[in-house]
């Protein structure tokens, strides 16, 4: 029994070494710090990482392979003054619309959930420049993230694909919604019995994309911007998720647009050139936001096809270099249509809708300050002789008329006739009198 018991403290002390040698092999499985055996092939070696269990490089943090410091920092510029412009615009349109829904209806209404969906876009981009590059490329090996081990990585992913997606499939039902509208002679009455469905479509297949995505980890973090996105280190994934899709999402928008034109002009053609009014400015407002979407989007998909193409050489070869120009144009041309939204949609309408709502707010506080004079004189010592000074009648109503009301030329005369005589104005006529008429002077 004796010799039994260091027996056992032996067995526990080995058994306790084989558990620190396994944890030790493991990792060693799992990243090799050997750049000029196993990552000989790719461009500057020693910036990589080798792992073992999938047999593929990870690039370093911090770690300058195509692009240079500079060039880092001057993507950092160029995304925040795009996103900037496209944040504060899409959420006015946004916010636009939630004041008086009844001003938009199908077809225009697409073009503010398009612009809902740039809003949420562009949060993206503001999440990686206010978290800052490392904490959302890095993990915590100290290599760029491949994959969604890190939260903020997951969240840029979500916020830029899943809405990127969102935006194009909403333009496609603008294309959709203005067939039925100007070809088919549809109301936007009978359009809203789709709205389900509408949403059902636009909000459902991102969703679903995006959860493939994330099943089979094709999220990567770009070296130039910082960002995390789809494919940026594999080419099949750019292929299958970003340019076949949205290129389709593009085509079949622009055929459906084009289809409403042209069953439209032919409408016009048997009618004898007769048109309707709201038609024409539909098919104005519907045509400059299609142009501008178009050529926006075409550019987008074009560098993502020029990054397809040219990724496996940028890496390999020592003598290529990508063109920071091609990224700069990527980047605006996927903010552009957030922008061009809030161009097409602000109207004349829209300006007087919020004229008239900081009118209101500048009314109200003209007429708090006014109330807090007349106390504070009230509150003053009684022996003092206050006299009391007219308002110029002129002045009252050329502010009323600049906040959304009219006042008649008999009114002004009428009123002009009776400051001679009389102390106090005020109109028993009409429905604008001076809530407060006198100025006190001591």
């Amino acid at each position: 029994m004796c010799m039994e018991f260091p027996q056992e403290e032996d067995s526990d002390q080995d058994g306790g070494f084989d558990q620190t040698t396994r944890s030790q092999k493991r990792l060693t499985e799992t990243v090799t710090l050997a750049p000029n055996q196993q990552c000989f092939w790719l461009r500057k070696p020693s910036a990589y990482v080798y792992v073992n269990t999938t047999g593929t490089c990870h690039p370093r943090c911090n770690v300058d392979i195509l692009f240079t410091k500079g060039q880092k920092q001057y993507a950092e510029i160029w995304i925040a003054v795009w996103t900037s412009f496209c944040l504060l615009l899409s959420i006015l349109t946004v916010a636009t619309f939630l004041i008086d829904t009844s001003k938009f209806h199908y077809p225009i209404r697409p073009i503010i959930f398009l612009s809902l969906c740039y809003a949420m876009y562009s949060l993206g981009y503001l999440i990686r420049l206010i978290a800052g590059r490392e904490s959302v490329t890095c993990d915590s090996d100290g290599t760029m993230t491949q994959g969604l081990d890190n939260t903020n990585c997951a969240a840029v992913f979500l916020l830029l694909y899943y809405f990127n997606s969102a935006a194009a499939l909403w333009w496609v039902i603008l294309s959709v919604t203005w067939l039925l509208t100007a070809g088919f002679k549809w109301s936007h009455d009978a359009i809203d019995l789709y709205t389900s469905y509408f949403h059902l479509v636009a909000w459902g297949i991102p969703a679903v994309k995006s959860i493939i995505i994330i099943v089979l980890r094709n999220v990567y973090s770009e070296e130039l911007t910082g960002l995390c996105y789809v494919g940026s280190s594999n080419s099949s994934s750019i292929l299958g998720f970003v340019i076949a899709p949205f290129t389709v999402y593009l085509l079949l928008g622009v055929t459906l647009l084009v289809a409403g034109y042209v069953v439209l002009f032919l409408h016009q053609k048997k009618n004898s050139g007769k048109s309707d009014e709201r038609i024409e400015v539909l098919m104005v407002r519907v045509g400059i936001f299609g142009l501008l979407y178009t050529v926006a989007m075409t550019c987008h998909i074009a560098c993502n096809f020029y990054e397809y193409a040219n990724y496996p050489y940028w890496y390999t070869s020592s003598h290529a270099t990508a063109s920071v120009e091609i990224y700069s144009l990527k980047i605006a041309s996927a903010l552009l249509p957030g922008i061009t939204s809030a161009l097409c949609v602000l109207s004349c309408n829209s300006l007087d809708t919020w004229t008239s709502i900081s009118c209101m707010c500048s009314k109200d506080s003209t007429r708090n300050k006014t109330y807090q004079l007349s106390k504070n004189s009230n509150n003053n010592n009684s022996s003092r002789h206050y006299t009391p000074v007219m308002t110029h009648p002129n002045k009252q109503l050329t502010m009323s008329h600049s906040c959304g009301r009219t006042s008649s030329t008999s009114r002004t005369s009428k009123v002009r006739s009776q400051s001679h005589s009389h102390r106090y104005f005020h109109s028993p006529n009409s429905s604008q009198s001076l809530q407060h008429p006198e100025e006190y002077h001591v």
